[in-house]
């Protein structure tokens, strides 16, 4: 018998899905021979994988279409429509009706799904997207059955004989006289069965008879059709059967031996009646079954024949039949006043009804005899029967095959009629009602009703049951695959328990499992519900016991070991983040998941963000010689094919390399750098704030050193591959010039470094001498040597006219400059001044050294450079000397009121005064009143000591002491 929660009834309901399949080889010669044998390994694949497969034991199916990844079905039982997976997994349910459906069609071309209500007689096209029931069309006739091909819906009328042929929106065109019970379509012919007359039958797209063949299927009950026109018809016999097209040819293409050893589950009936059991006390019978649960089962029908195949009829009031029904959920019924030490056969069958079609289930059939008096043993045992008779003379007992006669009574005595040692009775009893013999190694002609007869009257029997020993059952798991999480059902399976006479019923197991501690029996099924990792190594066997107490050797044993994973995924080593050097070994890295069985393990690398190409085919990750464009994330893939599932860990790879120098800037307007640098020399101006650029190339970020003197970060960006840093450096002037080294290093060994030649421009300035006062006689070569600051190089030319040139040398330094002119002095008149000088002639008669003479410098000019010349003259002589300054301005009240002087404190007798109006670069303020300028000369006749700007530092350092 099926078991509904093993097998699935999908590929019934749809048949065998051939349609979808192209069978046929256009790339080579066929035949039909040829193309049947092809179509027959087809099918036994499609129908063998749709067997194995199972659906919600809740579903009663009675409409299927067959998707490309699944199935939409009519679930009548809950007036739904849902959709299943190729697995028989419910997905979801799309619909639920108000009134019973009945079969499905799937519209193509409309993406709509028709679905037939009956009691309705109705059509309702169902949106499958939306869910929603978007049209209902009402026909005049009952709608059962509903096909369709390309252009036009067909719909059933079975009570009728009728098709209803209408446009695939469901407007009638008209009616076909075709049985609308079982039937199938494609663009130009409709397939029909006749299951009363053995016939299958072809119609053009009118309603035409193109060909019948007759008694080629022997009971067909369904039909489909594939796309080349072959024709497949399922029997009650358990076979497939292939028609040709034009009806020619045939051939079965399945039978019971692949697998359809149940046509009425693969045809949606319902399962008969199991667990038939019989009881007689006294003159009353009592039969019970059990009712196969959730198969819509409305009642049970009962037929009864007795020893001589007549049936038995029964009476219900006025009624008189020959079977009767028993309103579901009753299983039982009593049968008063049959015929003691008779035997009967009772035939029983499972019946439910979707609207007006009943399905029947084929029939559970059981001989019985009315007997109290029933005994049981095993093949070559001795059992002693015992019944009584109300008979005292001229009566025989005689064994199952009335051939022979175990003894007669005759004159109130035994009569040993019996073969030797085969009986074993008592010839002296005088107690002859009793009948007491033993049967003797007892074979399966043992078995049958032992009578005691006179005049062919039976009065008193006895019924001898024989079976064979029981024998060590089969333990079995019906999950392939049992994971951690799931139920795992286990069935103890008898080893073929025969049972004599032929025809009575085989007995009831009773099912023992042992090494389970927990878990529900049903039946001879054993269910652990949930699973846990701790169920492993559990050893599960089992026994069983018949209703007469035998009981059985133990089966072999099982040991669990539930699946599972993939759980605690984890690499190794125990972190995520990975910093490795360019150009050595990255790894060895695993990922671990805990599995059973085992995982596999596939490494895959982050090529754009979001797409993992394959890296490594297993594992460890090891990759030598690691390049820099290797760096981001790897994951680690861990399949799990028992469950076709998969987790992932995702692991991130620093490459690290050392810094380098794309390109070097240096600037005080950024726009300068954005075209690529070519030169490593630059040249800036002191009043400008220079600002470098560098764009590295580094993995981690550098220190940058400037001269051996890290520079802050004020700015950096990413792009284009490098990193881009930004520094302001100190106010530079011309002593910074020179040859800048710069190192980027970011604790890689190897490290970096680029040259720039950086120029700064500016002023002369910093004039220094070696000395201010030169000695010389005429006649006699004098060198003048002073140095400058400058950048670029600096012009020299004398303020008097002469003839001697300037030699100007660069120093050690790029931006000093040595000045050096070799004068020849002649006469005094080599160095008469040309240019105009207010002069004063002063005239003194104090020749004692050190004596003071005061003169007035007046009408200055605030924040102006003067030169003074002193002019000393004697008998003896002359000398001169000279000074320059420049006038400060601030503010001096005196008594005589505002006025601008200078003390000029020399021994000299002419002073000159040359006003050179050179500006200052700093700024000062204008003032109303006059500057007071001090003036203090050397008098020293030694040379002066290099002094800065003219000697106005050392001016203004003495200006408190005045």
């Amino acid at each position: 018998m099926s078991n509904r929660k093993e097998r699935s009834k999908i590929g019934a309901c749809c048949l065998f899905n051939v349609r979808k399949k192209n069978t046929t080889n256009t790339c080579t010669e066929t035949t039909e021979e040829s193309i049947q044998e092809s179509i027959q390994e087809s099918i036994q694949e499609s129908i063998q994988k749709n067997i194995q497969e199972s659906i919600p034991e809740s579903f009663y199916i009675t409409g299927c279409e067959a998707l490309s990844n699944g199935f939409y079905v009519v679930d009548s039982l809950n007036k739904r429509l849902a959709v299943l997976n190729r697995s028989g997994v419910h997905l979801k349910d799309i619909v639920q009706f108000t009134s019973i459906p009945l079969d499905v069609c799937y519209i193509k071309s409309r993406n709509i799904t028709a679905v037939t209500i009956p009691t309705d007689h109705m059509v309702v096209f169902v949106d499958t997207k939306e869910r929603k029931i978007v049209e209902s069309v009402v026909y005049r006739l009952k709608c059962y059955y509903i096909k369709c091909n390309s252009y036009n819906l067909f719909i059933g009328c079975p009570n009728n004989g009728k098709i209803i042929v209408a446009d695939l929106f469901g407007r009638e065109l008209g009616y076909l006289n075709i049985p609308g019970d079982r039937f199938a379509v494609t663009d130009d012919s409709i397939y029909a069965i006749n299951e009363k007359e053995d016939l299958v039958l072809c119609y053009d797209i009118q309603g035409n008879q193109r060909w019948i063949a007759p008694d080629i299927v022997r009971d067909p009950i369904g039909i489909e059709v594939d796309v080349h026109g072959y024709v497949y018809v399922f029997s009650k016999h358990n076979t497939v059967h292939l028609i040709s097209p034009n009806g020619f040819r045939n051939r079965i293409v399945l039978d019971g031996s692949d697998g359809l050893d149940d046509h009425e589950y693969m045809m949606c009936k319902p399962d008969p009646p199991k667990d038939v059991r019989i009881a007689v006390i006294g003159n009353t019978t009592i039969i019970s079954w059990t009712i196969p649960t959730k198969q819509g089962i409305t009642y049970s029908r009962i037929y009864l024949k007795n020893s001589t195949d007549d049936d038995v009829y029964f009476t219900s009031g006025t009624t008189y039949s020959h079977y009767i029904d028993i309103q579901s959920p009753k299983s039982s019924t009593v049968i008063p006043n049959l015929e003691r030490c008779s035997k009967y056969i009772v035939r029983i069958q499972c019946l439910n009804k979707i609207q007006e079609i009943i399905e029947v289930s084929d029939f559970t059939t059981h001989t019985f005899w009315v007997t109290n008096n029933i005994f049981k043993t095993n093949i070559n045992e001795n059992i002693v029967l015992l019944w009584t008779t109300n008979m005292t003379e001229f009566y025989s007992v005689l064994p199952p095959s009335n051939s022979s006669v175990i003894y007669e009574v005759k004159a109130s005595s035994i009569q040993n009629s019996s073969k030797v040692g085969k009986y074993i009775f008592d010839q002296t009893t005088t107690n002859l009602t009793v009948i007491n013999i033993t049967v003797t190694h007892v074979n399966e002609t043992d078995a049958g009703l032992y009578t005691a007869v006179k005049d062919g009257i039976v009065d008193g029997c006895c019924l001898l049951i024989v079976t064979n020993k029981p024998l060590k059952p089969t333990l079995m798991s019906l999950s392939e695959h049992p994971f951690v999480g799931d139920n795992i059902t286990f069935a103890c399976k008898a080893i073929h328990v025969q049972t004599w006479p032929e025809g009575y019923m085989t007995p009831i197991l009773t099912y023992h499992f042992v090494g389970n501690p927990r878990g529900e029996i049903d039946n001879n099924q054993l269910t652990i519900q949930t699973l846990t990792k701790l169920d492993k190594g559990q050893a599960i066997s089992c026994r069983y016991t018949d209703e007469y107490g035998e009981v059985s050797n133990m089966s072999d044993t099982i040991t669990l070991d539930p699946y599972y994973g993939p759980e605690n995924v984890v690499p190794e080593p125990g972190y995520t983040h990975f910093n490795v050097t360019e150009g050595t070994l990255l790894g060895p890295i695993n990922c671990t998941a805990t599995c059973n069985p085992e995982c596999t393990y596939i490494w895959k690398h982050e090529e754009k963000v979001g797409r993992f190409n394959r890296y490594l085919s297993m594992q460890p990750l090891t990759i030598p010689d690691i390049k820099r464009n290797q760096t981001g994330n790897f994951r680690c893939r861990i399949d799990y094919p028992y469950a076709n599932t998969y987790e992932r860990t995702d692991i991130t790879v620093n490459v690290q390399y050392s810094p380098e120098i794309k390109e070097t800037c240096l600037f005080d307007d950024q726009s300068q750098c954005n075209r690529l640098n070519t030169t490593n020399n630059f040249n800036f101006s002191e009043d400008v704030n220079v600002s470098l650029l560098l764009r590295i190339d580094s993995n981690p970020d550098p220190k940058v050193m400037l001269n051996s003197s890290f520079l802050a970060i004020q700015n950096s960006t990413k792009g284009n591959g490098y990193i881009e840093y930004i520094y302001i450096l100190p106010h530079l002037k011309c002593e910074d010039s020179g040859e800048f080294t710069i190192r980027a290093i970011n604790g890689i060994a190897k490290w970096r470094y680029q040259k720039v030649n950086l120029t700064i421009l500016c002023k002369p300035r910093n004039v220094t001498t070696e000395s201010r006062k030169i000695e010389t006689k005429v006649g006699s070569a004098e060198n003048i040597v002073m140095y400058v600051v400058s950048s670029p190089l600096p012009t020299v030319e004398w303020c008097r006219v002469t003839w001697f040139d300037w030699i100007v040398n660069t120093d050690i330094y790029d931006y000093r400059y040595e000045i050096m002119s070799e004068i020849q002095v002649r006469s005094e008149l080599d160095f008469v001044y040309t240019d105009i000088w207010n002069t004063t002639t002063i005239h003194t008669h104090e020749i004692k050294t050190g004596s003071v003479m005061h003169v007035t410098l007046d009408q200055l000019k605030p924040d102006t450079s003067y030169e003074v010349m002193v002019l000393s003259t004697n008998i003896h002589g002359n000398r001169n000397a000279s000074l320059e300054f420049k006038t400060k301005a601030y503010r001096h009240q005196t008594t005589q009121g505002k006025q601008t002087a200078a003390r000029i404190l020399k021994q000299s007798s002419s002073v000159l005064l040359n006003p050179e109006s050179r500006k200052n670069d700093a700024t000062s303020s204008t003032h109303e009143d006059h500057s007071i300028v001090h003036v203090v000369p050397d008098t020293s006749n030694h040379r002066e000591i290099p002094t800065d700007e003219g000697g106005l530092a050392y001016m203004a350092s003495i200006r408190k002491g005045e």
